[in-house]
C-alpha cells in the first residue's frame, strides 16, 4: 500500500514538473554582487547578449538601481562609505559604464541610450553629486570629483561627443 502511494505521488509530481514553464538561460550574462555593512540595497535588470554587471557596496545606508538592455553592455558600480546612492540605465549596443564612489553623502545618476557610449564617474570625498546623460552614439563622458560639496550635471545628445569634467577642492 505504501509503495503504491509513493509511486502515485511520484507520478503526479513528475507530471506537474513536466508541465511547469522552463526559464531560458541568458548566454554570457553575469551578475556579481558583494554587499556588507548595514541597509545596503540593490535592484537590477539585465537582458540581451553578453551583458555583465558587477556591484560592490561596503558601508551604511547605500542604494543601487541598475538596468541594462541590448548587447555587449557592461556596468561596474562600487560604493564605499556612508549614505551613498547610485542609479544606472543603459540601452543599446556595446555600451559601457563605470561608477565609483568613496566617502560620504555621494550621489550619482547616469543614463545612456544609443550605441557605443562610455561613461565613467569617480567621486571621492563627501557631499558630491553627479548626474550624466548620453543619448547619442559613439560618445564618451567622464566625471571626476574630489573634495567637498561639488555638483555636476552633464548631458550629451549628439553623436561623437567627448567631455571630461574634473572638480576638486576642500
Amino acid at each position: 500500500m505504501k509503495l503504491r502511494l509513493l509511486l502515485a505521488a511520484s507520478a503526479s509530481l513528475v507530471s506537474v514538473a513536466a508541465a511547469a514553464p522552463v526559464a531560458d538561460a541568458q548566454p554570457r550574462s553575469q551578475i556579481r554582487i558583494e554587499q556588507s555593512g548595514m541597509n545596503n540595497q540593490f535592484a537590477g535588470r539585465q537582458s540581451g547578449y553578453q551583458v555583465s554587471l558587477s556591484v560592490k557596496q561596503d558601508g551604511y545606508e547605500q542604494y543601487i538601481q541598475a538596468a541594462q538592455s541590448g548587447a555587449h553592455a557592461v556596468a561596474a558600480i562600487r560604493q564605499y562609505g556612508k549614505r551613498n546612492e547610485a542609479g544606472l540605465t543603459q540601452d543599446g549596443w556595446r555600451n559601457r559604464s563605470f561608477l565609483g564612489q568613496l566617502g560620504a553623502y555621494n550621489r550619482s545618476n547616469t543614463y545612456q541610450s544609443g550605441s557605443n557610449n562610455i561613461t565613467g564617474i569617480a567621486q571621492m570625498g563627501s557631499n558630491n553629486t553627479a548626474l550624466t546623460t548620453q543619448t547619442g552614439s559613439y560618445s564618451a563622458l567622464g566625471v571626476i570629483q574630489v573634495g567637498n560639496g561639488q555638483t555636476t550635471n552633464v548631458t550629451q545628445t549628439r553623436s561623437g561627443e567627448v567631455k571630461l569634467v574634473i572638480q576638486g577642492g576642500f
